[in-house]
Parts: structure tokens; sequence; C-alpha cells
């Protein structure tokens, strides 16, 4: 150790009146610490007034060779000073330095462990709160899968949304195109368009659709279309397909013949068909949302709607609106995300004008009588018959019977039966059927091959031509 100038020692100071410290000069007659000057006489730590010096916890004994100091019990304090070297004669146990006036710590008080058990608990318990609360309050994220909601099976399975409601019927995307089965298309949009082959031979078969003037004919699978006046269109897709026996018309092809509204939609893969033009509620949207699966904050989001797009309100519940959006995706939105909720009547998309199918009408009241003949031998029976009836004014004769599958007929017209008829003031209607012959094999194949069937009404016509009766009634039974 080194001495200082005043008879005390110092374990580091040497320099200066009083001595030195880590450095730092004692050059005003008292002790300095850590860059703080002690102005009174007394250590200060930067903390107090001068007076006592902090200990933070170090312990203080009593110096018996200096004989200087005077011991103050208060924990963490030095003892008072009596002059201006007075803290110098402490020292710390344990090799800590002793120098009077310098700083000494604050001993460390531990946290209490109950306290630390009561705050983990409110933490604990605020953290499952807060989780409750979302659990609860929170929207959900999830999203729902589109696929799956419309139902799509494979790349070329199409969802049809109906009007307002996604419907059962199907179609096909094949090479682009939207097909609708044959039977979808007769049954809900246009029962005009007819399927049947041209002979026995013919394994493809043909589309035909009759106008007022003029039958059209494609070939399945081809991409011509043929009008007996109009003569061969070739268009860019196959009007007609068959996917596994089952026979699809192109939609695109059935517009043209038909007044409906068809808007194709991808990811996935659905068709708005529209064939009524009814009035509907509209909605705009507030602020950014999501059309869910249902009326909840935690179902699936079907879609993000953004603000100002526009919806159609389908129902209207307390909270929730199930709405139709501008792609067709139907599903829940909150109301408080609808404004500007008002009626409007959607305008009429005539893609297509139907034309007039012309016919001749009877005037008055038909009174119609059947006549079985049985064959020709019969045709005389009706002047008979006619005695014993009043008012009636069309006879139908049994005169014609389908005989094969290639369209042939058996006949019992005479023109003394027409002739009769017409002097009593009646109308002939021949009758043709297709059960009173016993050579017919079935009724699918002469109803369903062309070339039978045209063979069948060219023999009619030319009957009627021949005869002159104005009518034919038509009596087809057991249809499969």
């Amino acid at each position: 150790m080194g001495f200082r100038d005043d008879g005390y020692y110092d374990d580091r100071g040497y320099a200066g009146e009083y001595g030195e410290y880590e450095g730092r000069p004692y050059d005003d007659g008292y002790d300095e610490y850590a860059g703080r000057s002690v102005e009174d006489g007394y250590g200060d730590d930067g903390w107090g007034d001068g007076r006592y010096d902090r200990l933070e916890g170090e312990e203080l004994f009593y110096d018996e060779e200096s004989g200087r100091g005077e011991y103050e019990p208060e924990q963490g304090r030095s003892p008072r000073r009596s002059g201006s070297r007075a803290g110098d004669s402490w020292r710390k146990r344990g090799g800590v330095k002793g120098t009077g006036g310098r700083k000494r710590r604050r001993r460390k008080k531990g946290i209490s462990p109950v306290l630390m058990i009561l705050v983990l608990i409110v933490l604990v318990g605020g953290a499952f709160g807060a989780k409750l609360y979302l659990e609860k309050y929170s929207y959900s994220t999830e999203e729902a899968d589109l696929a799956e909601q419309f139902g799509i099976t494979d790349e070329s399975d199409v969802a049809i949304v109906w009007g307002d409601a996604l419907s059962e019927l199907r179609a096909r995307l094949i090479d682009g195109v939207y097909y609708m089965a044959l039977d979808d298309v007769k049954d809900h949009l246009n029962d005009r368009f007819y399927y049947g082959v041209q002979n026995a031979e013919d394994q493809t078969g043909m589309i035909i659709y009759c106008l007022p003037t003029e039958k059209l004919v494609t070939v399945i699978g081809s991409t011509e279309v043929t009008g007996d006046r109009s003569g061969t269109v070739a268009l860019s897709y196959a009007p007609a397909v068959n996917i596994d026996g089952t026979i699809y018309l192109a939609l695109e092809f059935v517009q043209q013949y038909t007044n409906f509204e068809m808007t194709a939609f991808t990811d996935p893969n659905r068709l708005q068909i529209t064939t009524e033009w009814t009035e509907q509620t509209v909605a705009t949207i507030s602020r950014k949302t999501q059309v869910r699966t249902s009326g909840g904050i935690k179902s699936p989001i079907l879609e993000q709607l953004e603000k100002g797009d526009q919806v159609i309100v389908l129902e209207q519940m307390e909270t929730w609106s199930k709405v139709k959006t501008a792609d067709s995706v139907i599903g829940y939105v909150e109301n408080k995300r609808l404004t500007d909720v008002e009626t409007q009547i959607p305008s009429v998309v005539a893609t297509y004008v139907e034309p007039e199918y012309a016919h001749i009408e009877f005037e008055g009241k038909i009174n119609m009588a059947f006549h079985n003949v049985w064959g020709s031998q019969g045709n005389t029976t009706l002047s008979s018959y006619m005695e014993q009836t009043q008012d009636v004014n069309v006879v139908a004769p049994t005169w014609y019977w389908v005989s094969d599958n290639d369209g042939n007929m058996d006949k019992a017209a005479t023109q003394d039966y027409v002739d009769t008829a017409h002097s009593l003031g009646c109308q002939v209607w021949a009758v043709v059927d297709n059960i009173n012959s016993s050579t017919l094999e079935d009724n699918h194949t002469f109803l369903t091959t062309l070339d039978s069937r045209t063979n069948l009404i060219t023999q009619l016509i030319s009957e009627a031509q021949t005869y002159g009766f104005e009518g034919i009634n038509v009596d087809f039974e057991l249809i499969p």
C-alpha cells in the first residue's frame, strides 16, 4: 500500500495533497469517487445529499488503526463523517477497498416468491382469457375449397348456377367449348333438338333441328351444319359430341336457336345460365369483407370482396345475408357490410328471337269421331254410322299401320270414303298408328332412324295429296 501525505494510507492513491484514487486527485481536501465531488466533507454517490455514502448491500467495519470515523448502524449508509478525511478510515471486508467517501453499492433485495407466483398467475390467466376472446370474437381466416363447394370432380366437369341457385345440372368443358347433355338441353332449354341415325349402318348419329321452313342436320363430331335450303356451314367447333355414350350439345350452338344468357368463370369451372329476367335486390359492399359458407364469422371464406363491389341479395336475415357475387359465388355476407340496397329489373338479353311456326287453324269447335275400318272393307260403313250421330264434323278413319322398321306402312284409304265424308260436311283426318301391325319389330328403330322416318312421312304426304284428305292423326303408342 501507499501512504498519503496526511498520515492515512490509501490502497491505490499516491499523488496529490490528500492522495489519489484510480487516477482521480483529491484536490479539494475531500474524497472523490467516480467523478462525483464531495463538497461538504462527506462521501457522495450521486444518490444522496453528500452527507452519506450508499453502500448498496456492502457491510462497513470500523478501522481500529486510524481510530477515525463513527459507525452508523443504518443499513446501506456509511458513518457520519467528522472531518475532511473521515471516510478514509473505513474499509470493505473481503479485499474491497474502503477508501472514505467512495460510492458504496445498495444491497439488492430479492423478489418475493409469493409475488412472483401472483404475477405468473395473472400473466397465464390473461393469456388464456385473450385466447378465449380471440377464439370467440375473431374472424376466421380459413379459406373454403371452391372446387369442393361447386362439386367439381375433374378438369372437364363444369358446375352450373342456374338463375340464383347452384343447379344439379352439369356441363362439360371439351376443347375449350362448354357442352350440356342433350336430354338436359331438351328438358330445360329447347326441346326441338332431335337425335337419330341415318340408317342401320350409321354408327355415328346426327342432331336434327327443325325451323319453320328448314331442317338443319349436323353429324355427331362434325363441325358442319347442313340446311336443306341454306346449304352447309362450317363452325369452329363440333355442335354435338358423343362422350361415353352420352350425346352433348355445344351451348354456343344451342344459343343460336334459344334465348338464354350464359357467362363462364374459371377456378373452378362454372357457368352462370339465366333464362328469366325478373326483379332482384342488389347491394354495394361498403368496405373490404368476405363471402362465407354460412352466416357466421367462424365459417370458411369463399371469396374476398372489395369496397364498391355489387352483389345480388338472395335472402336477408338478422345480421347476415345470402348473396350472389358478380362471378356467381353464392354465400353469406354481414349486413353491416351492405349499403345502397335497392331493387332492380335486369335488362332482358335477347340472344335469339323465336321464329313463328305457322299452322292451320280449325274454325269453330271440333267434334271428331274415330272410325275403326279394320281394312278397306270397313270404309263402306261410314254412311250408316254418320246417320246415328249429330254435329260430327271430323272423321278419323284408321287407314295406316307402320309395318316394319324401314318406315313402310299398310294402307286402307279409298277415294269413295273421302268423297262421302265431304258430302256429309266432314273433314277427313287419316289415322296412322304403330299398334295394329303384326310385322313391326319394335317402336324404337323406325322412330330414331332418319331414313325410316323420312320414308313414312313421304308416304303419308303422298296419300294426302292423292285422296285429298285434310289432316293426319298420329296415334303412336307404347313409345320406349
